[in-house]
Formats: structure tokens, sequence, C-alpha cells
């Protein structure tokens, strides 16, 4: 519930969907979606969709689990060697977090440069990551919507919704 409002403005916003990554006990999974577009009214759908390296969302939150936690997950879920040349390893989830303790968002393009991706972590009251939001767009729509406005728009998201989980800063 405290997902759905702040999740559904933005994507009305961006006109795009917005993924949202978390865990329960070992299991990792999308669980709702806000989407919207040009011909769509904003909606919002509950779902338990097995999380993948694709996702910057799911990178997001990765690179923030607890050693323990990372093994676990890694152990059940091999690193692809096709497809995700950028993420092969536990040192390239370690880049990941750097990249969003530096500047709050990891941004990437993907899809052969088609697609620009940006995830943002979610953090609670203890400042553990908790979630991570999500959404690509493709780059031709970034004429329309312009990259650092999209940024700020989810940043400012998860930051609404760390806010209310009881974070008091936005980052440990």
């Amino acid at each position: 519930d405290l997902f759905k409002p702040i999740t559904l403005k933005l994507a009305g916003q961006l006109q795009t969907s917005v993924l949202i990554a978390q865990s329960e006990k070992d299991t990792f999974f999308f669980a709702a979606s806000a989407n919207a577009g040009p011909e769509l009214d904003p909606h919002f759908t509950e779902m338990w969709s097995e999380i993948s390296y694709q996702s910057a969302g799911t990178r997001v939150f990765l690179s923030y689990l607890p050693d323990s936690e990372l093994n676990s997950y890694i152990k059940k879920h091999p690193f692809q060697k096709e497809g995700f040349e950028d993420l092969q390893s536990r040192q390239d989830l370690e880049r990941i977090k750097q990249e969003c303790l530096k500047q709050g968002y990891l941004g990437y393009e993907r899809h052969h440069g088609t697609e620009f991706a940006v995830g943002v972590p979610v953090f609670d009251f203890s400042n553990r990551v908790v979630a991570a939001l999500s959404l690509a767009v493709p780059l031709v729509r970034l004429k329309i919507i312009d990259k650092p406005g999209m940024i700020s728009a989810i940043t400012h998201a998860a930051e609404k919704i760390s806010a209310a989980l009881g974070c008091l800063a936005n980052q440990p």
C-alpha cells in the first residue's frame, strides 16, 4: 500500500512502467509494477515474478545484500554468461553498490544501447535496503523525457518511500 500511490504517480509522470523488487526470506521477486502510457490509464499490479539480473532494480537490490544472502542467491542463480557482460561477478555488484552510494542510483544503457535503465534503493528505518525501484525507457523517448528529470523523479520517489519506512537519511 505504501508503494502504490508514489509509484503510480511516477509512472504517470514518466508514462512508463516502474518495477518494485523485494525479498521475503530467501526469495527475491518483483512485488508489483505501476504502469502508465500514452494510451494506458495508470494502474498498479501486484505480482510475484522472479527477478533477473537484467533489471536495474535487481542489480541495485542484490548489490546491497549481506554476504550470506547474496551467496545464497548467486548459488541458486549463477551469473549468466551471455547477455549480461557487464555483470559477471560479485565485484560487478560491488561496483554497482559504489555507484549507488556515490550518486544515489544506478543508470546504464542496455539492449545494445536502445534503452536507458535506472535503479534506486529503498531504505527502511535501520538504513537497510528493503526494496528497489526501477524503470527502463527507450532511448528515443529520452528526447521527450530528459534523462536528469527521469533520474530525479525515480530518486525522489524512492526517498519518499524510504522516509515513510522511517529512514532518516537518503543512504547509509
